[in-house]
């Protein structure tokens, strides 16, 4: 368009150049480390991971004992929940 080689852009979509998602409130360190106390010893290490991991939540659903290996600390990602 800017050349004068086309009359209109066809692939301008009104809207899409706006982002108007407000803002997500992030959970404090001592926020998550009274979550991790408060659901129990079971379940812990799914709070640290989901909030300081990189891995997605179908990723953490799907853990298993197995696939967490404390010694040398490595978590394998095996599947995945729906």
């Amino acid at each position: 368009m800017d050349d004068g080689l086309i009359s209109r852009n066809p692939c301008r979509i009104k809207g899409a150049g706006k982002e108007s998602a407000t803002e997500r409130r992030i959970a404090t360190v001592a926020q998550v480390d009274a979550l991790a106390d408060a659901i129990g010893i079971r379940w812990r290490l799914m709070v640290y991971l989901g909030a300081y991991g990189p891995m997605r939540p179908e990723e953490l659903a799907g853990l298993r004992r197995r696939d967490v290996d404390a010694d040398n600390l490595v978590i394998r990602v095996r599947r995945a929940e729906p």
